[in-house]
């Protein structure tokens, strides 16, 4: 993925994505950029991803939940990660969502 994704809803507004519900698939980003809009809060978001995620260079938010490993290197992420591998963050700023 590449590019800008504008999530636009209320304060109250939830997004989820589903990569891979067949029990494959994997998400590679490189400049990558998720934008709130209209009130939308970062945390509102989850990313459930079959396989790896591996995002360099992007703006990412939201719950990630990682079938196997989750790697982001430089940008920022303004979530929380969960993996079934390992979680790598290298040269990545980091906002956590209250629980």
């Amino acid at each position: 993925m590449t590019g800008v994704l504008t999530l636009d809803g209320p304060s109250d507004g939830v997004w989820n994505f589903s990569i891979g519900t067949g029990g494959v698939g994997a998400l590679t980003g490189t400049g990558f950029s998720v934008a709130m809009s209209g009130g939308g809060q970062a945390c509102n978001v989850t990313w459930w991803v079959a396989q790896a995620m591996t995002m360099t260079d992007s703006n990412l938010v939201g719950t990630v939940l990682g079938g196997a490993g989750i790697t982001l290197t430089r940008g920022t992420f303004r979530g929380n990660a969960s993996a079934k591998a390992d979680a790598t963050i290298t040269g990545t700023a980091v906002t956590g969502c209250a629980s």
